[in-house]
């Protein structure tokens, strides 16, 4: 019983602060692809043969794929146009 009033609190507070959950979704993923991206890093360090590339242009590319999607229910079209921009500059 305790249980379903705590979840219907939960979800009744989430209903009411929808931008400041989708923050926080977006802040994870942000996080967590920069976190892959730094172990990937160290993986393929262990390959001689590897140089390290530039990072400021893959952490702005990540964040900017990540981050917008906090504003996707205000700004749902142009938020697609930018992360796909984003994702599309970041691969060259």
């Amino acid at each position: 019983m305790a249980r379903r009033a705590r979840a219907r609190r939960v979800m009744a507070w989430v209903g009411r602060n929808l931008t400041a959950v989708d923050c926080a979704i977006a802040v994870v993923f942000a996080a967590t692809a920069l976190a892959s991206l730094y172990a990937t890093i160290e993986l393929l360090r262990q390959d001689p043969a590897f140089e390290d590339p530039a990072k400021p242009p893959i952490i702005v590319a990540l964040l900017a794929v990540t981050l917008p999607l906090a504003l996707r229910r205000r700004y749902p079209v142009t938020v697609a146009v930018v992360v796909i921009g984003a994702f599309v500059i970041g691969r060259i």
